[in-house]
Order: C-alpha cells, then structure tokens, then sequence
C-alpha cells in the first residue's frame, strides 16, 4: 500500500476531459437507460445502508465494459505518473456503473479495499471516476468532494468537481471523498448522473510471494 504525503496538501488528483469519443460516450448512456431494469441498489463493505449511501449500480455492461476496462489498462501508465505512484502491473481492473437520481449521496468514505472474493489478496490503489448524462443536464449536485489529507469533521477543507458530461477524474483509493447529495427534479432515470467507477488493484506482498499473478 503507498503511504499518504505529508499533512497540508491539497488532494492528489487529475481530471481529463473528453476522455472518451463522443460515440462511445453516447453509447454507455444508451446502454444505461436501456438497462435501467437491471440496477441495483448500491451496497458499502458491510451491505446496504441508506444512512451512508443511496445510489443504484449495475456491475456488468457488457462489451462496453471489457472496452472502457482495456483503455483504462492503456491508461494506467499515465495516471499513476500523474499522480506520483511507482508503476506496478494491476492485478484486476474493476469495474461498475452507478446512477444517482434525486437525493442520492454517498457519505465521506475511501475506496481501500481488499477483496479476496472477486479478485484474490489485493488492494485497490487507484481510483477513476468517469462522468456521462444528457444534454442539457437534468440534475443539479452530485460533486466529488475530495477532501484535504489533513481535513476532519464537517466542514473540513475540500476541492469539489462538477460531475460534467465525458469527464475523468483520477485519485489515490486512500483519500477520503463523499458524492455530495443530487437533485433530480423529473426524478426520470435518463435524467441521473451517471459514472462509471473504476477501481486499480495492485497485489498484496503476500500474494507476490506466492507467485501469483501480480
């Protein structure tokens, strides 16, 4: 696991936007409306718990998703020398496309997480965050707060970035981040704020002895 920088600094974080073409941006909100049936409500490590979290997921769409988990994969080189991470070869790339309708949220949390079940011993290191919706834009909230490596409590210092149509945003899993509260006021599914969240597993030191893959 890398260790967090020194305290007072500003969130480690890159955005990129346009990440995608426009097709294939247009592409992955067509697929999530048309699957809309098949979300789920969101779960945190230990299950559902709207207190923290409210928000619908779907962790398989398809041949879209072995395309954006391949580009993430060409990316990784990029984004782990944006953000200053010694290069490592991922043990998994995982994947899942949320929705966040009216009053969805997902309290201050960070995504580490070691998940033995799905991937082997490994420990997320990277997160990505990419935003699609309509045109215009049927919401209102739903930013990224990252919060300052120092920052504690309500109100704590924070860098909040608007989830806009085809954008990108890389962070390390250790820092803690909330998805402020959304307005939806059609409350209409195609009018969410859509991501697909991206997660970049390295394998843990006993998983490298082993000789597992790594």
């Amino acid at each position: 696991m890398i260790d967090a920088p020194s305290p007072r600094l500003a969130p480690p974080h890159k955005l990129y936007p346009g990440f995608l073409p426009e097709d294939e941006c247009a592409a992955l909100l067509a697929s999530a409306i048309a699957s809309h049936a098949a979300f789920a409500p969101t779960k945190i490590t230990t299950g559902l718990d709207l207190a923290l979290r409210v928000s619908s997921g779907l962790q398989n769409f398809g041949a879209l998703q072995e395309s954006f988990q391949a580009r993430a994969k060409r990316c990784l080189p990029e984004w782990l020398a944006a953000l200053g991470v010694p290069a490592f070869t991922p043990r998994a790339i995982e994947l899942g496309m949320v929705a966040h309708g009216d009053g969805a949220f997902f309290a201050p949390h960070s995504d580490l997480l070691r998940d033995g079940e799905t991937t082997g011993p490994s420990v997320r290191i990277l997160s990505a965050v990419y935003y699609f919706h309509k045109e215009p834009k049927g919401f209102t909230g739903g930013e990224l707060r990252l919060q300052y490596i120092d920052a504690t409590g309500p109100g704590a210092r924070s860098v909040s970035i608007v989830p806009e149509n085809n954008l990108l945003v890389i962070f390390p899993s250790w820092l803690t981040h909330e998805v402020t509260r959304v307005s939806c006021p059609s409350g209409a599914f195609d009018a969410s704020r859509f991501s697909i969240n991206c997660w970049i597993h390295r394998a843990t030191t006993s998983a490298s002895h082993s000789g597992e893959p790594g």
